[in-house]
């Protein structure tokens, strides 16, 4: 690829990411109904035209923005489980590495929240629906199996291994949604004051 072509790749990647943040903005801001295409087109500073080159629609605005997200959280559970390490260090990891990723990107929460809203549509579209079901679940699974393996190695405090795993999202999405809405005015709690919810 020559330095041209390579040049206009990365101005049509950086135009796309303005776009879908833009999307994220206002679809956790405005909520998914009452957002439209030129309000995110003035947002990302493009016009509705331009948009539409790299969007078809509002919906695949929102499956894109699904697709980047929970895939990727879904993919980094099964690769935490697969590690070869004793259970404890690996949810000393996972929440280290989530809080951490809370703190230092801002549109984490934005996408947990996006998930919450749309989550709970009835006019969801059916590519974004797909999604949802495919992927938000897993995460919650491994976990589950995380902390019934560790209760096994004596590493885990004693309890359902189901709502330790539903606690401990409720903690992460809580935490990264408050990030989002406030900010970092109030800030989030170390890993370390929330390990011991879950590890003895």
């Amino acid at each position: 690829m020559g330095r041209n072509q390579e040049q206009n790749q990365l101005q049509r990647e950086a135009q796309r990411t303005k776009i879908l943040s833009s999307a994220l903005r206002l679809f956790v801001g405005r909520g998914f109904a009452a957002t439209r295409i030129v309000d995110i087109a003035a947002q990302a500073g493009v016009s509705s035209g331009l948009l539409y080159h790299y969007f078809r629609s509002k919906d695949d605005l929102l499956v894109a923005l699904l697709a980047e997200s929970l895939p990727k959280m879904d993919a980094a559970a099964r690769g935490l489980e697969a590690m070869k390490a004793p259970v404890a260090d690996k949810i000393r990891l996972a929440l280290r590495t989530l809080m951490r990723g809370i703190q230092e990107n801002a549109e984490t929460g934005k996408h947990h929240l996006l998930v919450a809203l749309v989550s709970a549509s009835e006019a969801l579209p059916d590519a974004a629906r797909q999604i949802i079901e495919r992927h938000a679940r897993g995460p919650y699974r491994v976990m589950e199996r995380l902390f019934a393996k560790g209760q096994v190695e004596g590493a885990v405090r004693d309890g359902d291994p189901r709502d330790m795993a539903m606690l401990f999202w409720a903690l992460v999405k809580g935490l990264s949604i408050h990030r989002a809405v406030h900010g970092d005015a109030l800030g989030a709690p170390d890993s370390d004051f929330i390990l011991p919810l879950f590890l003895k």
